[in-house]
């Protein structure tokens, strides 16, 4: 996982390396914390409720479809449609985020303060 996170700390990279200008990487690079902050917020209420358990197998089949996609806009050439890459990538990391924070985010670290 701190594959994914030391990507995602570079994010803004990642739109500047497409010819974004800084303001457009910085806004998606804001975008992405606030995906992340919005969609944790609900575990709280739920992983007690849910259970942790539940949480996991809900989140893991839309985790692999989501990095999928963004796997998949790789393919797409960037010499004929560069912004459509981008386009796929970042949706695909984006709706990887909105799994990944009620799910995998928060469960683990309440696994292991039980240990």
């Amino acid at each position: 996982m701190n594959h994914h996170f030391k990507r995602w700390s570079y994010l803004s990279g990642v739109f500047l390396e497409t010819g974004s200008t800084e303001t457009v990487a910085l806004l998606g690079s804001f975008g992405f914390g606030l995906l992340n902050w919005v969609f944790a917020y609900p575990a709280f209420f739920t992983i007690d409720t849910f259970g942790r358990r539940s949480l996991l197998l809900f989140t893991f089949p839309f985790l692999s479809l989501t990095m999928l996609i963004a796997g998949l806009g790789f393919v797409i050439p960037q010499d004929t449609n560069p912004k459509g890459q981008l386009a796929c990538v970042i949706t695909g990391l984006y709706l990887f985020t909105c799994f990944y924070s009620p799910g995998m985010g928060p469960v683990p670290f309440s696994y292991s303060a039980e240990v």
